[in-house]
C-alpha cells in the first residue's frame, strides 16, 4: 500500500483551519441537536402556501410562543423539495434545503441537491452548496441566496401565524383597505414624500409594486431600507383604478415637448375641455386635472402642471391615457412596534 507523508508544517497549517471551520458553526450544531431532541414536546402547527407552481405544505414547532423549527415541503414536476429552518429569536439560524429529482418512469431518485445556510445575528455568513463548497460571501450569488432564504422564512412564519387577524394594538383596517403580511424587497425614492416599495406578500408569494406616502404612514425611507429582505411586516393597502396620463395634446401637438412619448395603439383617449390646470404645481405631489368631453363624460388625471398646461386650461385637448390599478400602502407596522 502506498503511504503519503505530509510535512509537519503542512499538517499544522491544515488543523487550525479545520478547527476554525467547525468552531464557527458549533452553536448552530448545538441548536440543531437541541431543537430536534425536544421537537416532540413542542406545539405543532401546520399551514399551506399556494405557490406559483404548487401548494407548499408548511409545518412549525413552537416552544411555548417561540417558533423554533419550520419544515416546508415543496412538490415539483420532477421531484420533491424539503426545506428545514431552525430559528433563534424569530430569525433563521440554520437552514437546510434538499431537492430530489426523480426518474419519471421508475420514480427513483436520480439526483439530490443539498445546501446549508448559516446565519449570525440574522445575517448569512456561510453557505455550503450542493458540493459542500463555500459560496463566496459578498458575491452576487451569495447575496441573492441570503435574500431568498430570509424572504421565504418570513413568509412561512406569516403563514403559520394568523395572517388574517391584526396584531394587538394595531388599528383595524377600513372597508377600503386590504390586510396583508409581506416582506419589503426594495425601496426607492419616488419624489418626497412618496416611496416606491416592492413587496412579496400573501399566500401566493406575489411580488407587487406599491406607493407609500411616508408622511401619511409615519415611516421613513431609512425605516424601510432597514427591513429590506428581513422579517415579514403587517400592512394595509388600497387598490384603486386610475387613469394614467401618457400624453396631452392641443391641435395634435403634445404639451410634453421633448418628453412626448410615441403613441401606443392600446392607449385610450378622451377629447374635451381641460379644467383644473390654472396654476403650475407648487409642491412635491401631483395635482388633479379633468377633461370633460362633449357628451358630458369627465375623467380625472393626476399630473404635474407646467406652463404649457396652464396655457391650455379651458381649451380643447386630447388626453391619451392607460387605466391602471394603483396599490397604495396606507398602514405599515414596523418590527418591534
Amino acid at each position: 500500500m502506498k503511504q503519503l507523508f505530509l510535512p509537519c508544517a503542512v499538517v499544522l497549517a491544515i488543523l487550525p483551519a479545520t478547527a476554525g471551520a467547525q468552531q464557527d458553526t458549533a452553536h448552530h450544531r448545538a441548536a440543531y441537536a437541541e431543537i430536534n431532541d425536544n421537537q416532540k414536546s413542542y406545539r405543532y402547527v401546520k399551514a399551506t402556501l399556494d405557490d406559483e407552481h404548487a401548494e407548499v405544505k408548511i409545518e412549525g414547532w413552537y416552544d411555548g410562543r417561540t417558533l423554533r423549527k419550520i419544515l416546508a415541503t415543496i412538490p415539483g414536476e420532477h421531484g420533491l423539495g424539503v426545506e428545514e429552518y431552525y430559528l433563534e429569536a424569530g430569525a433563521p439560524l440554520f437552514v437546510y434545503t434538499k431537492y430530489d429529482t426523480r426518474d419519471m418512469q421508475s420514480g427513483k431518485v436520480v439526483a439530490v441537491v443539498e445546501d446549508r445556510y448559516y446565519f449570525r445575528d440574522g445575517a448569512l455568513f456561510k453557505w455550503l452548496d450542493h458540493e459542500k463548497k463555500q459560496v463566496a460571501p459578498g458575491s452576487a450569488e451569495f447575496d441573492e441566496g441570503a435574500r431568498t432564504v430570509k424572504s421565504d422564512c418570513s413568509l412561512y412564519i406569516s403563514a403559520l401565524g394568523d395572517a388574517h387577524a391584526p396584531d394587538p394594538g394595531t388599528r383595524e383596517p377600513t372597508e377600503e383597505e386590504l390586510h396583508e403580511f409581506g416582506v419589503v424587497r426594495k425601496v426607492e425614492d419616488a419624489g418626497y414624500p412618496m416611496l416606491a416599495v416592492d413587496m412579496i406578500f400573501g399566500k401566493g408569494r406575489v411580488e407587487g409594486d406599491f406607493l407609500l406616502n411616508a408622511e401619511a404612514v409615519g415611516v421613513t425611507e431609512a425605516d424601510l431600507k432597514a427591513i429590506e429582505n428581513g422579517k415579514a411586516v403587517q400592512f394595509y393597502y388600497t387598490a384603486d383604478e386610475q387613469n394614467s396620463l401618457q400624453d396631452i395634446r392641443v391641435g395634435g401637438k403634445s404639451l410634453l415637448g421633448e418628453y412626448a412619448p410615441k403613441l401606443h395603439p392600446e392607449w385610450k383617449k378622451i377629447t374635451g375641455t381641460l379644467r383644473g390646470a390654472g396654476e403650475e404645481t407648487a409642491g412635491d405631489l401631483p395635482d388633479e386635472i379633468t377633461v370633460t368631453s362633449g357628451d358630458g363624460a369627465t375623467l380625472v388625471f393626476e399630473t404635474f402642471i407646467d406652463p404649457a398646461m396652464v396655457a391650455a386650461n379651458g381649451k380643447t385637448v386630447t388626453v391619451y391615457y392607460e387605466p391602471r390599478f394603483m396599490h397604495t400602502i396606507t398602514y405599515l407596522k414596523l418590527p418591534g412596534e
